[in-house]
C-alpha cells in the first residue's frame, strides 16, 4: 500500500524442466504428483511447492548440483527460472550431455518492476522520466538486444 509500481521490466516463470525424452508434457504441478522435484533451497518464491504432499521434494545449495541429480534419475524435474537454469547449464564442467525441455504452463509469472514510494514528492516525474527512458531503450536503442548478444543470455522483458 504505500508503493507504486513502475513499468514492469523483467518477467520471470518459474517452470518445471525435465529431460527432453522424460514422458512428463506438461507443467501443470498434479503432472508431478508422485514425482521427485528438486530446485535451490534459497530460491524466493518456489517454498509454494511444499504444498503439494504429493511431490518429493529435494533441495540443494546450489543450482549446478541439480543437474546430475537429473541426469542419473534420481529426480524427474527442476523447478527454475528457465533463463537462470538455460545460464548456468552453459557453465557447467564436466558439461550436461542432456537435453532439456521446460514443461508449459509456468507454475507461476513474476513481473518484475522497480518502484517508488507514494509520498516521494517527486515521485509522478521520476514515474514520468523512466516511462520515458524505457521507451527510448525499446524503441532506439536496441540497448537490450545488444547486452543479450555481446553476453549470450537469454531474457524475458516487457516489449
Amino acid at each position: 500500500p504505500h508503493f507504486d509500481y513502475l513499468n514492469v521490466v523483467l518477467i520471470d516463470t518459474i517452470n518445471f524442466i525435465t529431460l527432453a525424452d522424460s514422458p512428463i508434457e506438461s507443467g501443470a504441478v498434479d503432472s508431478f504428483f508422485g514425482k521427485r522435484v528438486g530446485y535451490v533451497r534459497e530460491a524466493g518464491g518456489l517454498d509454494v511447492l511444499e504444498q503439494y504432499e504429493q511431490i518429493d521434494i529435494s533441495k540443494v545449495a546450489v543450482i549446478k548440483k541439480l543437474f546430475p541429480m537429473l541426469g542419473r534419475g534420481r529426480i524427474d524435474a527442476i523447478l527454475s527460472d528457465p533463463v537462470n537454469l538455460s545460464e548456468a547449464v552453459k557453465v557447467l564442467d564436466p558439461p550436461f550431455e542432456h537435453d532439456l525441455k521446460i514443461l508449459q504452463p509456468p507454475l507461476q509469472t513474476n513481473y518484475n518492476s522497480p518502484l517508488i514510494s507514494k509520498s516521494h514528492p517527486n515521485k509522478n516525474q521520476i514515474i514520468a522520466d523512466f516511462d520515458a527512458a524505457y521507451r527510448e531503450l525499446m524503441e532506439h536503442g536496441g540497448f537490450y538486444e545488444a547486452l543479450i548478444e555481446l553476453h549470450d543470455l537469454q531474457v524475458q522483458y516487457q516489449e
